[in-house]
């Protein structure tokens, strides 16, 4: 009786959560924030621009957001870092970063239109440069890559999102995080296709508003193609709710209660039985004595 009363208690006392999915009419936004942390193992900083488009047709290098490029050595350290900008690379410069394997680290975030659309990390802006490069010196450029990170929406409620609903739940705002693509031969492009899903949050102190995804992706291999990364997301109509609950104290009473009275009804079960029992050998026992 003790332990389930402790265990009553217990579930009584703890969280729960529940979820739910819906068209959310009242979720509308006109932008989505896009955040990215990148390393690209062979593609010096100067000849990387992102090129965003969506399905309304609109295709832009000129993204809205606070985006930096760090230079990185052949080991991943960085040399500098500077503020995201296209223009265009001198080519001595980058024949030099080239030679001595350099990267680059893209980090920070940009808005992208609200619609389904697409992100691309790209050399191709500067194809003439990158192509004349290989030619001259046998270069290693290519699209090798870890994605340190990438997520939608604000983060600043990412902790509390972890601490109250658990890193099982979490990690789907993180989906693409720590993946790592190592060049193939004649892989030029490497394509992302991501379902991007608004979540919502629900706790006893504040609703917060995220996105989950789910992501697949693939190798697309061209030996005159730019080194690439694309990401295509699409943006799901469904809301899925996540809710902080626990259970009412009168919830609790009434399964004491239920504990209480089957107790009782198996302790006098027990005894009906146990009275039967000696009272049948009691009956034996003077039968026997007459006999």
């Amino acid at each position: 009786m003790a332990l389930l009363f402790l265990n009553e208690l217990i579930n009584y006392l703890s969280y729960k959560t529940s979820s739910i999915m819906y068209v959310d009419v009242n979720r509308g936004v006109d932008k989505l924030k896009v955040n990215i942390d990148i390393d690209i193992s062979h593609i010096p900083c100067d000849l990387l621009s992102i090129l965003t488009s969506d399905a309304l047709g609109e295709r832009s290098t000129d993204i809205k957001g606070e985006i930096t490029k760090s230079r990185l050595d052949k080991k991943g350290k960085i040399l500098d870092t500077n503020k995201y900008e296209v223009k265009e690379p001198n080519f001595e410069k980058m024949k030099l970063e080239a030679k001595n394997e350099e990267g680059c680290n893209l980090q920070g975030y940009f808005f992208v239109d609200a619609v389904p659309g697409s992100f691309l990390l790209t050399s191709a802006y500067y194809g003439n440069i990158v192509q004349r490069l290989i030619m001259e010196g046998d270069l290693k450029i290519n699209a090798e890559h870890k994605i340190n990170q990438i997520s939608f929406g604000e983060t600043n409620n990412r902790y509390d999102i972890w601490s109250n609903f658990g890193k099982n739940i979490a990690k789907l705002s993180y989906s693409l995080n720590n993946v790592k693509k190592n060049y193939e031969k004649y892989t030029s492009m490497y394509q992302y296709y991501l379902k991007i899903v608004p979540t919502k949050y629900i706790t006893f102190k504040n609703v917060m508003n995220d996105y989950q995804y789910t992501y697949n992706s693939y190798a697309e291999r061209g030996i005159h193609e730019m080194p690439s990364m694309h990401f295509r997301y699409d943006l799901s109509p469904i809301t899925v709710e996540y809710k902080l609950y626990k259970n009412t104290f009168l919830n609790f009473l009434i399964n004491i209660f239920a504990i209480l009275g089957g107790v009782f009804t198996v302790t006098g079960i027990i005894d009906a039985i146990i009275h039967k029992s000696v009272v049948i050998l009691l009956r034996k026992a003077e039968m026997n004595k007459i006999a």
